[in-house]
């Protein structure tokens, strides 16, 4: 009797060769960092961060597989740019003191998150085009969120703390500016939404494409009604029950809900 096969199992998925590359790139990079500052040639209060390929990914994980692949493949390029030549202390326009490294990858994510805030006029642009008109009177509004998102300007801060924070910022703007997008609407849903419902919006919310919530927004659907903010404690059951409607119209499913606490069923609508 041939013997059964298993259904399941917990080996992880296998890393792709990209993976390989960036586990081995940050290994490198966090080696020549440590290394610069044990030799004195960067000071603690000048290094740049160590790097982790798990936050790398993760920052990546809603993208499209060529959109993915492709940042990977910068972020590898970056990481091992980080050489004795690039190391050099220079200072920036707010005064503060940095590697060469950090100053010219300052200035490409300025330029990549300014062409990102151009892309996101574009789609405004043409979702105002596409509104339909009642009497001249526009029957929606369209709208881009990155055009509410300043673009950072870390090379302008004036302390060390400041040029890290706005640093960070503008790497999450320059990779992808819906990413930060579904970054504040996770935080609002987990923090503001109706506490039973939380769990299911989530689960919506994740087969939603970045791509995705930029076409719905810029046709006026922001996901997030904003009385949330206001009530007390208990959450708002009805708002937070509209985001959940809003999240299955997208996805084109109907729900068999079968209360608190209980289980959500998903279907094609």
């Amino acid at each position: 009797m041939a013997a059964k096969k298993k259904l399941f199992h917990n080996k992880p998925p296998k890393r792709t060769s990209v993976e390989k590359q960036l586990a081995r790139a940050v290994k490198n990079y966090n080696a020549r960092l440590t290394a610069a500052i044990k030799s004195g040639r960067i000071r603690a209060d000048q290094a740049p961060d160590k790097a982790s390929a798990k936050e790398i990914k993760e920052s990546l994980r809603m993208l499209d597989a060529k959109t993915r692949s492709k940042n990977l493949k910068k972020i590898i390029r970056e990481l091992e740019s980080f050489r004795a030549k690039t190391q050099n202390i220079v200072k920036t326009e707010g005064g503060v003191e940095i590697t060469q490294w950090q100053y010219k990858q300052a200035q490409r994510l300025m330029r990549e998150a300014q062409a990102e805030a151009k892309k996101a006029k574009q789609r405004k642009a043409e979702a105002e085009r596409k509104v339909k008109l009642i009497e001249g009177i526009p029957t929606e509004n369209a709208q881009a969120w990155t055009d509410q998102t300043a673009v950072s300007k870390p090379l302008r801060a004036r302390s060390w703390e400041k040029f890290k924070q706005k640093f960070r910022s503008l790497t999450k703007q320059a990779r992808h500016a819906w990413a930060i997008y579904r970054e504040n609407l996770r935080f609002t849903i987990e923090h503001y939404c109706y506490q039973p419902y939380v769990r299911a919006a989530l689960s919506l919310l994740e087969q939603i494409s970045n791509d995705e919530l930029a076409a719905h927004y810029a046709k006026g659907q922001n996901f997030v009604h904003i009385n949330w903010w206001y009530v007390d404690v208990n959450r708002d059951e009805a708002l937070s029950r509209y985001t959940i409607d809003d999240f299955r119209s997208v996805l084109g499913l109907r729900e068999t809900y079968s209360g608190e606490g209980g289980k959500e069923f998903w279907e094609n609508a």
